[in-house]
């Protein structure tokens, strides 16, 4: 995945302030002219490429982030040789650049590795609108400095924001997750999945979804500051290609430590798993209404007689451990399985027979569980958790769409769909970048923006998030 760019050498350094007045000035004057490609080209920049993304949300938090991957979607459109608009398109003129022509050449070869070194470079609201302007510049920091530092290491510096609106200790938090994405996103480069769905009433809902994996091993904030009304966070972080690996300090912090709980009838079973999870920082909660996740656990024990000596017993186990998300248990996260003949014990003590045959048989199985656990985590926190909403007995469909509108302007949201309505219960299927077991107390203080008087929290068996009127 590393590119050695060796004709960067022939470029010159610049002051970094005139090539960002001059990037935002381009891309004040492309949204003025509703453009969303622009080649440019200065002695401060060289030549590169500008993107603008837009975004309709209500939330600033996701419509910025949905402007900015709409940016991306349209740069990395254009590097590959795609038609971005209807328009025509912008063409690129060496004029003889030699250093130019060979960039420009690199940047339409290593799609994936230009578009990590993509920076932000202005964004805007009108009314409901924001927009966001990505760019690659042959002189950027981005790609002269980052890049070639990124093809021996794996460190990456990246930047998060988080509006202001919803105070600052939120906006701080919502800044440092994005940052860690970014940071992922940037070393490892990410996957844009445009989609439109077609709703009754001949509505079209647009979207674009990022899914990104490997996770942030180690970060340390280098500046954090307000600015236009965002909270902005800058790190430097350690990114890992591994999805499952150990280092997941910074992930489990940004999705507040979330805690298991563990279902089982057998006690010795719930005892070592507690330890397993304990030893891995793991925290264990005795209320399952508490818990982000559920672990579902049981044993199978198989004793028989030697015919050698009769006084002597062995047994094998096997221990079977799902995990669930305590706002879906109708999907199962993960399922993982010992090899009962690995647990095998020989002994004519029951007690000292059945702790080493579980022993064997949790040994078996615990990378495989923990490596699990930690790939879950790191999916959830990357790409957003599966939460299953439902409104009960409600009285209009105009409702259904008012909690719909409410849910998806909600920061950290990534998607909002709604299965078939029946019996006058509205089934909505979430995916959530956020804390799923805070998700229903901030969803009732949304909803006071939106026409949803009366509507209150109601407990379900399964996990689900409900709520009436």
């Amino acid at each position: 995945m590393r590119f050695i760019f060796s004709m960067l050498i022939c470029l010159l350094s610049i002051t970094p302030s005139f090539a960002a007045d001059f990037l935002q000035q381009k891309a004040q004057g492309m949204y003025q002219r509703g453009a969303d490609i622009q080649v440019v080209k200065s002695s401060q920049t060289g030549v590169g490429v500008i993107a603008l993304g837009h975004a309709f949300n209500g939330d600033s938090h996701k419509a910025l982030e949905l402007a900015r991957m709409d940016a991306l979607k349209h740069l990395g459109a254009y590097l590959r040789g795609e038609r971005v608009t209807s328009t025509d398109q912008a063409t690129f003129v060496s004029n003889g650049d030699e250093c130019a022509e060979a960039f420009f050449s690199q940047m339409t070869t290593h799609v994936d590795a230009f578009l990590k070194s993509a920076e932000q470079v202005a964004s805007g609201r009108s009314q409901k609108e924001t927009w966001v302007a990505v760019a690659v510049t042959q002189r950027g920091n981005a790609v002269h400095g980052e890049l070639d530092k990124i093809s021996s290491s794996n460190e990456v510096k990246a930047k998060g924001f988080g509006s202001l609106q919803s105070g600052q200790v939120k906006a701080r938090q919502i800044a440092l997750g994005q940052a860690l994405r970014n940071a992922v996103e940037q070393y490892l480069g990410v996957s844009t999945v445009s989609r439109s769905t077609a709703e009754d009433g001949g509505n079209l809902r647009s979207g674009v979804s990022a899914v990104s994996r490997g996770h942030v091993e180690k970060y340390s904030v280098i500046k954090e500051y307000v600015a236009n009304g965002q909270y902005v966070v800058e790190i430097a972080a350690r990114v890992s290609e591994k999805e499952n690996g150990t280092s997941l300090s910074a992930v489990k912090e940004s999705l507040g430590r979330p805690s298991f709980f563990i279902y089982t009838k057998d006690q010795r079973l719930r005892e070592m798993l507690m330890e397993v999870l304990s030893d891995n920082e793991l925290p264990v909660t005795a209320q399952e209404s508490s818990a982000r996740y559920v672990l579902l656990a049981k044993v199978k024990k198989q004793k028989y007689t030697l015919p050698a000596d009769e006084k002597m017993k062995g047994m094998k186990t096997t221990i079977t451990i799902a995990a669930c998300d305590s706002k879906n248990a109708s999907d199962a996260l993960f399922t993982v399985k010992n090899d009962p003949e690995r647990s095998i014990e020989v002994s004519a003590d029951d007690e000292l027979l059945e702790r080493n045959s579980y022993k064997y048989a949790l040994e078996d199985v615990q990378k495989k569980f923990v490596g699990q656990i930690n790939k879950t985590l790191n999916q959830q926190f990357n790409n957003g958790a599966k939460v299953i909403v439902r409104l009960i007995r409600f009285d209009r469909m105009r409702d259904v769409d008012e909690l719909r509108s409410c849910m998806e302007d909600m920061p950290l949201m990534k998607s909002v769909s709604v299965r078939p309505v029946r019996n006058r219960i509205a089934e909505y299927v979430l995916i959530y970048a956020g804390d799923p077991t805070s998700l229903q107390l901030e969803i009732l203080k949304k909803s006071r923006n939106y026409r949803l008087r009366g509507l209150r929290a109601k407990n379900t068996r399964d996990g689900a998030l409900a709520f009436t009127f």
